[in-house]
């Protein structure tokens, strides 16, 4: 096997491990957000955050770098001696590198701690209609993410940023023009759906037995563990958080969460959504 062969294979190896860290971190939070009781949170918060600490640390050591220079890649992504099947790795992780070595671990603990506190906190806030009990969890979360903006890229649009995460090369005002030229044709379908008459949707309110609930779950789960080649088990959200609430984790492969949304009675419990998260 060739030097830089190696070196691939060390950069998958490398890349495995950070990953799984992260899958780790996805089952403590989907956890929180269901069984996890309110004594907990902090406990928890503080679980995830010496994780993503831990996490930090090994996306920042030397070892990556001294991996890109033997691989000759740099910056601008030149580099004869990775082939063309393994450039996309080489190149992704070698960004994440260079964000990761402009930040602290200090900084990426309290983001984890803060976001675990802040998802406890407005949870509560909403049932009791209390924006300003979660205000400053808001507030402390949007912060730290300004700062770490900065860290990354001093002196750059922020939202540009952050926004680079989850959508590469994408800009906020290019992002906002998409919005407006959409705009126009969703008045046009919200004033058709006002205008419409209202569904029937009395089932919504109508309670069912929870047995036969579960059940109607299991076989979309067996359904789902058949297609997509994944295992999984059901779980009941916590009643106080609403049923559209965000529930995106990031799980390891063939790996599935499906989580059902249900307002509690003895017997009987309103008609759930489902949410499925799957490696």
């Amino acid at each position: 096997m060739s030097q830089s062969a190696q070196d691939i294979s060390r950069l998958r190896e490398m890349d495995a491990e950070v990953t799984r860290l992260g899958h780790i971190a996805a089952i403590l939070e989907w956890d929180q957000e269901t069984y996890l009781p309110e004594r907990a949170v902090e406990g928890r918060a503080a679980q995830i955050a010496l994780l993503m600490g831990m996490r930090h640390e090994k996306l920042a050591d030397e070892e990556w770098g001294e991996l890109f220079g033997r691989l000759g890649w740099d910056e601008a992504g030149e580099s004869g001696r990775v082939d063309e099947a393994d450039r996309p790795l080489v190149r992704e992780t070698h960004k994440r590198w260079l964000k990761t070595t402009k930040v602290s671990r200090r900084l990426v603990e309290e983001t984890a701690r803060a976001a675990s506190l802040s998802q406890a906190a407005w949870a509560a806030a909403r049932k009791n209609n209390r924006f300003e009990a979660f205000r400053p969890h808001l507030e402390r979360v949007l912060a730290l993410r300004r700062e770490y903006a900065q860290a990354v890229s001093a002196g750059a649009d922020e939202y540009d940023t952050l926004l680079d995460e989850y959508e590469p090369g994408a800009r906020g005002h290019r992002i906002a023009g998409l919005f407006d030229s959409l705009a126009e044709g969703l008045k046009t379908i919200l004033d058709k759906i006002i205008a419409a008459p209202p569904p029937e949707v009395t089932f919504l309110d109508t309670t069912y037995p929870r047995t036969l609930q579960h059940e109607f779950g299991r076989r979309i789960q067996r359904f789902m563990d058949t297609t997509m080649n994944a295992e999984g088990w059901i779980s009941v959200r916590i009643p106080s958080a609403p049923p559209w609430a965000p529930m995106m984790f990031a799980l390891p492969p063939a790996t599935m969460r499906t989580t059902s949304f249900r307002e509690f009675s003895a017997t009987c419990t309103k008609p759930g959504t489902v949410c499925t998260n799957r490696g």
